[in-house]
């Protein structure tokens, strides 16, 4: 008969023993191996014929295994199960910090751009929405990009103010020449400076009379201007100017600036607003159009008046306007949108008043048409 090996101790035990008799460990059991008593090599618990040497079991003669798994150790466990907790730590960590990355991208994508604030006539603000612009491509989660920036067009209806208004009231002055003829009397109307030097570009016909003659013969000219801190105040003489030249085909005349009032010296920054110049040729009917000026209607205070370019006429070198021009805004400054210089205000054509229905538009000269004065101020001012 066929005896049991213990796997555990080696000792020899009978076939139908269930435990060992020398260290009780169990024998029979229904996933026991066979061992082989003529090469002891293990089969498995059901062999009818050893894997080795094919000697044939008996159907009786269970072996145990020789050998058992051993037990994990209760410290392995506790290892295998805080490296489990750190890895998953880890995977969560990188899973938000991709989360976190995406929505940083997903903000960056799309941008508010910033507009500027227009004023519009009557001290209304207009403030335009933000526009916002997509990215124009995905890129990496925080990758600074530099917005570009969006050309855009001067505005056609509203014209610009603020600063460039601001500076054009400066730089319109106050012109007025004492008449010889009439003692107590003054030819008045209004100028714009051009240069730093005080240059001013005005109408020749505030200087001359018809006849071509002088209507102060000493060339008497005051310039004035409202007082600095307030621009709504009556204006006040301050400087004396001199003809430097005139244009009598095109009634304009370059004055400039030599002296105070009192004919003491001029100080050497005379802290003037200048004008830029525009471009009389770009103009066409029905662009805005906004005069500055000394009109002695309603007292001697600088006065704005607005309206549209009306039309051309070619002959006679002048722009119409609906613009109201009186008597004393005579060289008085025109101006386009951005309050550039496009014209000098000279004249007033008035219907006959014979005519049922009056009416009358303003002339602008061309601020083109004076490049050669314009030009000799520049020169004489070094800019």
């Amino acid at each position: 008969m066929l005896e049991l090996r213990c796997p555990q101790c080696g000792a020899l035990n009978r076939a139908s023993a269930k435990f060992c008799k020398e260290c009780r460990t169990p024998l029979l059991a229904e996933a026991a191996d066979r061992l082989c008593p003529r090469c002891q090599a293990n089969n498995r618990h059901d062999a009818r014929f050893c894997i080795n040497c094919r000697y044939e079991f008996e159907e009786t003669a269970l072996i145990t295994p020789v050998s058992k798994k051993p037990a994990t150790n209760g410290m392995t466990s506790v290892a295998v199960m805080l490296i489990g907790l750190v890895g998953f730590g880890l995977c969560a960590v990188c899973a938000l910090g991709l989360i976190f990355a995406a929505s940083r991208d997903d903000s960056s994508t799309t941008r508010t751009t910033p507009t500027k604030t227009l004023v519009v006539a009557g001290n209304a603000r207009l403030t335009p929405s933000p526009v916002v612009t997509p990215s124009p491509s995905p890129r990496a989660p925080n990758t600074p990009t530099r917005a570009s920036a969006t050309p855009t067009r001067a505005p056609t209806s509203a014209p610009l103010t603020g600063d460039a208004l601001d500076r054009a009231k400066r730089a319109t002055v106050y012109i007025e020449v004492p008449l010889d003829a009439t003692p107590g009397k003054a030819s008045i109307g209004t100028g714009s400076i051009i240069t730093a030097r005080g240059h001013i570009l005005t109408n020749n016909h505030l200087l001359y009379d018809d006849k071509g003659k002088a209507k102060n013969a000493s060339g008497r000219i005051n310039i004035g201007f409202p007082p600095r801190d307030n621009l709504k105040g009556e204006v006040e003489i301050r400087y004396r100017a001199v003809l430097v030249q005139n244009d009598s085909k095109y009634d304009l005349a370059l004055l400039r600036i030599t002296a105070l009032r009192d004919g003491s010296p001029l100080p050497t920054n005379l802290g003037l607003s200048v004008l830029p110049l525009g471009d009389s040729d770009r103009l066409d009917s029905g662009d805005q159009v906004t005069i500055l000026g000394y009109p002695g209607l309603g007292g001697d205070t600088l006065t704005l008046t607005r309206g549209t370019i009306s039309g051309f006429l070619p002959a006679e070198a002048y722009i119409k306007t609906d613009a109201e021009i009186n008597s004393g805004n005579s060289g008085g400054p025109a101006f386009n949108l951005a309050y550039e210089q496009i014209g000098i205000a000279t004249a007033v054509n008035v219907r006959d008043q014979n005519q049922t229905v009056p009416g009358k538009l303003g002339l602008i000269r061309p601020i083109n048409l004076a490049r050669t004065l314009i030009d000799l101020a520049k020169r004489e001012a070094g800019e």
